[in-house]
């Protein structure tokens, strides 16, 4: 397996970094626990190829938010391992955190632009599962090039993605569900997983902030789920 150490140019950026407020806990994970969590894809990559050769089961978690995800799947995956992608330091000490607390063995994080990670630094056919929990919708229109989940990007998880392996992703705006299924709908490497095949632990993943956030303004999560053919 080959992971290329050329640097990566692409589109516009699906994140703005905002200067958020990060407390004394998140610090301290980020400054004690990266050793034994973290992955750095931008140095040095055996430990990223050790963690991927290991596992006969990966799974992506993108955009984690504050790991309330991460460590269910870690849970509810036991025999799996677990990689998951983000860019926002309070969330990844959160996280950290979190998987320490719970002594988590079969989780590792790479804080970097999912972009970036999938085209540059990760071999093709590596994941079964690929989980995408409210990515931003950037719901002003001058806004929607910035969408992560574009028809290149559909293109790219499927070059990512094992045979039958799958997507989930879940979003409370609405034409942010249609854009994505229309995406998803458009590409032949892909086919649409119905409601009651979806596995029940994807299902069941706990309500995260941003699920909160959206009952609070009256807006419904939907979800979708793709298999690679």
């Amino acid at each position: 397996m080959t992971l290329s150490a050329t640097k990566l140019k692409h589109e516009s950026k699906s994140y703005v970094l905002r200067k958020g407020r990060i407390t004394k806990a998140q610090t301290r994970a980020l400054n004690e626990l990266t050793k034994e969590y973290l992955l750095d894809v931008n140095k040095d990559l055996s430990s990223l190829t050790d963690f991927i050769e290991s596992s006969n089961n990966l799974i992506g978690d993108v955009g984690f938010g504050t790991g309330e995800s991460l460590s269910y799947l870690a849970q509810a995956c036991n025999k799996s391992s677990l990689l998951g992608v983000d860019v926002y330091p309070p969330g990844i000490g959160a996280a950290l955190n979190l998987i320490d607390k719970q002594k988590l063995s079969n989780v590792k994080i790479i804080k970097s632009d999912i972009h970036y990670v999938l085209k540059d630094r990760l071999p093709d056919k590596i994941f079964n599962l690929l989980v995408f929990l409210y990515p931003d919708p950037w719901p002003k229109r001058k806004h929607h090039k910035r969408r992560l989940i574009s028809e290149g990007f559909v293109d790219l998880l499927y070059k990512k993605t094992k045979t039958n392996g799958m997507i989930f992703c879940k979003t409370d705006w609405e034409d942010y569900f249609i854009e994505i299924k229309d995406k998803f709908g458009a590409s032949p490497n892909w086919d649409r997983v119905r409601e009651n095949k979806v596995p029940d632990f994807l299902k069941q993943i706990p309500k995260t902030n941003y699920e909160r956030k959206a009952l609070e303004n009256s807006r419904l999560s939907k979800f979708l789920c793709y298999k690679a053919n």
